[in-house]
């Protein structure tokens, strides 16, 4: 990489999928330098008529605007798949069948094909963009969203397409530096369950179901939509300042009032650095105290 040049400048990606999942993932690549030609379905991409936030849509959809920015639109078949280092693709093997995408791992020089679809690769369905509460759905994660004693609610917008197309650029990114790797299978159900993974431990070790959550989901912090004084909030993260403006219980406020004793003098001097495999560890002259 030359002095200025972007980490992918050189990388050429063929992007032929639509919806969310794929073209985010192309999206990302772009932003690292990575020349992403986009080859959209006949009738072109979904998202250029997908509504957010319900608002009525004049012109091209900003859902498709955010995800396809720094790409080049192509027509189809102006790209040969052989002069690009990746491709990204939404459909399943059956629909590949007889098309120029070619994933042999006798081929040396065959593009990466990193496959975003919501049941994965072997499925029997390409699925679509609005496949999204389907998959949601099908990983579980859909069962503990909601109130108690209410129906389960689907996470909003398009989460399970935005973490397959966030795997599905950081895979690209170590098949491309794996000698002989050939096709990447990126599953939207399969990317929604890692967050479930504490629901499904519970279930396998403790044979039990977790209730829906509610508004108030169970972390280390209070989260969710929560009261404050002028209506309700959805804190990314939480500082004492936060903690006293939200109308938490009791026990909430008493733990909040307790940081204000925490003693938090570390120092590190060189015969307490531990040096790891995986980096530094750093052990604190004492311990944190809560007094």
């Amino acid at each position: 990489m030359g002095e200025g040049e972007a980490p992918l400048h050189g990388v050429r990606v063929l992007e032929l999928a639509s919806g969310v999942a794929g073209p985010y993932a192309g999206r990302l690549l772009a932003m690292l330098g990575a020349t992403v030609f986009k080859v959209e379905p006949a009738g072109g991409d979904p998202a250029r008529v997908k509504l957010v936030d319900d608002e009525p849509l004049v012109g091209t959809s900003p859902l498709y605007l955010h995800l396809n920015a720094g790409k080049l639109n192509v027509s189809a078949g102006s790209i040969d798949p052989a002069t690009c280092d990746a491709v990204i693709d939404d459909r399943v093997r059956a629909a590949l069948a007889g098309t120029d995408i070619d994933i042999d791992p006798t081929r040396p020089d065959a593009p990466l094909l990193v496959s975003v679809t919501p049941f994965g690769f072997e499925a029997d369905d390409d699925g679509g963009i609005e496949h999204e509460v389907l998959a949601q759905a099908r990983s579980g994660i859909i069962g503990v969203q909601g109130d108690p004693g209410r129906e389960p609610l689907r996470l909003p917008g398009w989460q399970a397409q935005y973490q397959a197309g966030a795997t599905a650029a950081v895979a690209a990114l170590a098949g491309l530096r794996m000698p002989g790797a050939r096709h990447v299978d990126i599953s939207w159900t399969a990317c929604l369950m890692t967050g479930a993974e504490l629901h499904f431990a519970d279930g396998l070790t403790a044979a039990r179901r977790w209730p829906p959550t509610g508004p108030f989901p169970i972390t280390a912090f209070p989260g969710g939509a929560l009261p404050c004084n002028d209506g309700f909030v959805v804190p990314g993260s939480f500082r004492i300042q936060m903690l006293r403006a939200i109308k938490l219980d009791n026990e909430f406020v008493r733990e909040a009032n307790k940081i204000d004793h925490v003693r938090t003098d570390w120092r590190l001097p060189p015969k307490t650095r531990t040096i790891h495999p995986m980096g530094t560890k750093l052990v604190p002259d004492h311990a944190l105290s809560v007094g």
